[in-house]
C-alpha cells in the first residue's frame, strides 16, 4: 500500500512537471512563474541617490601621489580639490581611429590561406602540446601514487 501511494505521488509530480513544460513552450511563461516571486528593481535596492563626495589629490616630498577623502594637514596650495559623483561613471570613453581599409586591400593573409606546410605545422605543434600534456599527467600519477 505504501509502494502504491508513493508510486501516485511520484506520477502526479511528473505529470505536473510535464504540463508545465508543455504550456511553457506554448506560451513562452510558465504557469507558476508569477506566484511568490517579487520583482526587484535596482532602483528598489538604492532609493535614495548617492550625494556627491569631495575627495583631495596631492604629491608628497618622495613624489608619492595621494587621494583621500580628508584634507591634508601641509601644503594646501598643492592640493587638487576633486568632487566625485557616485551616480556618474568615472572612467571616460576612449575614441578609437577608424581605420578605413581600400578596396582590394589583403589583411595579413598572403598566397593561399590553406598551405599544405602550415597545415603540418600546425599538425606538429598539436602533437607537441599533446605529448606534454601526456608527460604533465603522468608526472601527477606518479606524484599522487607516491603519497
Amino acid at each position: 500500500m505504501k509502494k502504491l501511494i508513493i508510486k501516485s505521488v511520484m506520477m502526479v509530480l511528473v505529470m505536473l512537471g510535464i504540463s508545465n513544460y508543455g504550456l511553457y513552450l506554448m506560451t513562452g511563461k510558465s504557469p507558476f512563474s508569477d506566484i511568490g516571486v517579487p520583482k526587484v528593481s535596482v532602483e528598489d535596492l538604492n532609493p535614495l541617490p548617492a550625494k556627491p563626495e569631495t575627495a583631495y589629490k596631492w604629491v608628497d616630498e618622495k613624489g608619492i601621489t595621494h587621494y583621500s577623502n580628508e584634507k591634508p594637514p601641509q601644503e594646501p596650495e598643492k592640493v587638487e580639490v576633486m568632487e566625485v559623483d557616485p551616480n556618474v561613471n568615472l572612467i571616460q570613453s576612449v575614441e578609437v581611429a577608424e581605420k578605413k581599409e581600400e578596396p582590394g586591400e589583403t589583411i595579413g593573409v598572403e598566397g593561399p590561406l590553406y598551405k599544405p606546410e602550415t597545415i603540418q605545422k600546425l599538425l606538429n605543434d598539436a602533437k607537441d602540446v599533446e605529448r606534454k600534456l601526456e608527460e604533465r599527467a603522468k608526472a601527477q600519477e606518479e606524484i599522487i601514487n607516491s603519497l
